[in-house]
């Protein structure tokens, strides 16, 4: 695992405590699957920008680019999944109690 993910990982662990007082847990992975979506977003126009300057249209800063797009949409499809797969383990919970 790379230090970025471990980061990322222990952010959402901790999330519950470091929301706005946010005690319930699928709130809480919500606004840390939120707030790393954001960052990753920002990259991405970031990226997209600096090949708005004059002669910055390489295919280096493209694939970049290209690579930052990429690990947005794959933390989005793994926040959308997660929560997803929460909330049915939480149905389940619901209907065996």
């Amino acid at each position: 695992m790379t230090t970025n993910n471990l980061s990322s990982l222990q952010q959402l662990i901790a999330a519950p405590t470091q929301t706005s007082g946010n005690s319930n847990v699928f709130l809480a992975m919500a606004e840390a699957f939120g707030r790393r979506l954001d960052q990753l977003a920002q990259n991405v126009a970031d990226k997209s920008a600096a090949l708005n300057q004059d002669g910055n249209e390489t295919p280096g800063n493209l694939t970049l680019l290209t690579a930052a797009a990429a690990e947005l949409n794959f933390n989005s499809t793994s926040a959308q999944n997660s929560l997803s797969e929460y909330s049915n383990s939480m149905k389940s919970v619901a209907k065996s109690s």
